[in-house]
């Protein structure tokens, strides 16, 4: 049941979360619990079935490697889909990022930095897959999250707010001055931004990094944007 949980990505309506840690943010994030695994009873009280199980056997249905109980079902939260709601201050939009490390991090970094929401452009990795979860440390539950499916794609043309990516032809970032609400896109590190980041772009920004370095990992690159725009309101960050 757990994998398949798992496996079932933005249909899901139940998420594994694993890790003391994990469950409370969640636990504080008003998600219910339905069903908790363990092999000693943890310390955070669970108002839910719960299940005490051999080490060995808990091992088999861990998301993880290092397979660190307790272990926690809840009910997954609504994924909303755009754009049937409308946007207010900065966003950051992961465009077609697949990979659940990359995409923990950037919400991470999206919650340290002050920003109010993701959005999910599709094809991307679910927000609430465990593997993500745990890169964000939890911040995954303290942030919006809004979905862009395919057949949503007219709000690029649409959007009211400034959509902003990075690009290797764009402002140098040094000069660069961020509106206080915004779009800040993320594309996909093999094949960049899709077809309709690109063409709706109001704004191109570029980092400046050494010649004999062709690119920067998407997560480092979403950090430095990000903590620059940070600062750019917040100066003592």
């Amino acid at each position: 049941m757990l994998k398949k949980i798992q496996r079932a990505g933005m249909a899901s309506k139940e998420i594994v979360v694993e890790g003391e840690k994990l469950i409370i943010e969640a636990l504080a994030a008003g998600l219910q619990p339905q069903s908790a695994w363990y092999t000693e009873p943890p310390n955070v009280l669970l108002p839910c079935e719960s299940f005490l199980l051999p080490a060995s056997v808990y091992q088999s249905i861990s998301p993880t490697k290092s397979a660190r109980p307790p272990l926690a079902v809840f009910t997954a939260p609504e994924m909303c889909h755009l754009p049937s709601h409308a946007l207010e201050g900065a966003w950051l939009l992961l465009d077609n990022i697949q990979d659940p490390g990359n995409a923990g991090t950037l919400v991470r970094a999206a919650l340290a930095f002050g920003f109010d929401g993701v959005l999910w452009h599709q094809p991307s990795v679910y927000p609430f897959l465990h593997s993500c979860i745990r890169a964000s440390a939890g911040a995954v539950f303290k942030l919006k999250h809004r979905v862009i499916a395919s057949q949503d794609e007219d709000f690029f043309d649409q959007r009211k707010l400034p959509l902003i990516v990075a690009s290797l032809h764009g402002e140098n970032l040094t000069h660069f001055k961020w509106p206080n609400a915004m779009i800040l896109a993320m594309g996909n590190e093999g094949h960049g931004f899709s077809d309709p980041v690109e063409r709706c772009a109001s704004h191109r920004v570029r980092i400046s990094i050494e010649s004999s370095v062709e690119s920067l990992n998407v997560g480092g690159a979403g950090h430095i944007l990000m903590h620059h725009f940070a600062t750019s309101r917040k100066p003592e960050l």
